[in-house]
């Protein structure tokens, strides 16, 4: 499996979209927090270890980022990140429920409605 290419910016810029401290980036793709540091302090390319650099995208796609390469879907162009449409929630519709003993006959018995 190819690694993707992402730049620092754009791990930063996911951590930031997901809310994430350099902490919890660093439970999440099972990392030392030094690590997330070290890496993010530096700039260009995420570098590193490729089990990291790995550990690190793969967990950044699986909490809902998604990278954009140079110029993909992006008239702009440039590299970026952004977050997955994620399913709506099904809400339930509400229901009215009306309780025999709690009603109250609204109209006199035979009027038709």
């Amino acid at each position: 499996m190819a690694i993707q290419k992402v730049s620092i910016p754009q791990i930063k810029a996911a951590r930031a979209l997901l809310d994430w401290s350099q902490s919890d980036m660093a439970a999440a793709c099972g990392v030392s927090e030094s690590t997330i540091i070290r890496l993010e302090a530096a700039e260009g390319d995420l570098g590193g270890q490729v089990d990291t650099i790995g550990k690190i995208v793969t967990s950044l796609e699986q909490a809902g980022v998604k990278f954009i390469d140079d110029n993909q879907t992006s008239a702009a162009g440039g590299p970026g990140v952004r977050l997955a449409l994620s399913p709506k929630p099904e809400v339930p519709s509400p229901e009215t429920v009306q309780y025999p003993e709690n009603m109250e006959p609204d109209a006199p018995t035979g009027a038709g409605g």
